[in-house]
């Protein structure tokens, strides 16, 4: 890969190229951190436009020498992390408050539009864009009394995939930069969802249990198949 010499200081990733060192992430069980609770859950909007999906898969090649393999997670942008959803503490009731708390204040469908790669140190990502500030709204209706504890600001974005080793921010800034996405048509969200993935799998795939439809006048919510309950 070829490097340019002299600065080099975008202003979007100046706080990723001050910690020079990208964070590795790897394949493993992670027993230490769930302690045998199988699944995490998480509030998110599935990113299904079609120009939207070609832009990460074109993200993921465009960066494939950093990233880790067999990332399976489908585009979604998350909205507020929940927590265990198996194990002590706890129960279905769990969800009842977010859902009223949605239901009652019954947001309407809203639009998002995809921002340039930028990046985490563990991660790659678009920004997202949302001029009517209805992310944080969400955000705050789906966390009241949960266990998000919302030490980090909360950045929009949508994950391309996982860095696989500890690489000189600024090689992997020069690649961010160089890459040019499709033009795309501003993201409609009609739905949001909430998906659980297995703990011991770092990058394997999310499985959407509720979706709460925001076009329904009555903002039902419920299983995406009959009968599908949260474990």
């Amino acid at each position: 890969m070829r490097r340019r010499n002299g600065p080099f200081q975008p202003e979007h990733l100046g706080s990723f190229l001050a910690s020079h060192r990208t964070i590795a992430n790897r394949h493993g069980d992670f027993s230490d951190w769930h302690q045998g609770r199988a699944r995490y859950g998480l509030w998110a909007i599935e990113v299904s436009d079609a120009s939207w999906v070609r832009n990460v898969h074109a993200a993921s090649a465009h960066l494939r020498e950093f990233l880790l393999p067999e990332y399976e997670r489908f585009p979604h942008i998350t909205v507020h992390t929940f927590g265990f959803v198996t194990g002590p503490g706890f129960s279905q009731r769990s969800l009842e408050g977010p859902v009223e708390r949605l239901k009652k204040a019954s947001p309407p469908p809203f639009s998002l539009s995809l921002g340039r790669l930028s990046s985490f140190l563990s991660a790659p990502y678009f920004e997202i864009g949302d001029s009517k500030g209805v992310l944080p709204e969400l955000r705050a209706l789906l966390s009241q009394g949960n266990r998000d504890d919302g030490s980090e600001p909360y950045v929009p974005h949508l994950t391309v995939g996982l860095y696989a080793s500890e690489f000189p921010t600024r090689d992997v800034a020069e690649i961010l930069c160089s890459f040019v996405p499709e033009p795309t048509d501003p993201l409609m969200v009609n739905k949001v969802c909430f998906v659980t993935y297995e703990t011991g799998a770092i990058a394997g795939p999310l499985s959407v249990l509720y979706e709460f439809d925001l076009c329904r006048a009555s903002n039902e919510t419920g299983p995406r198949e009959a009968g599908n309950e949260i474990p």
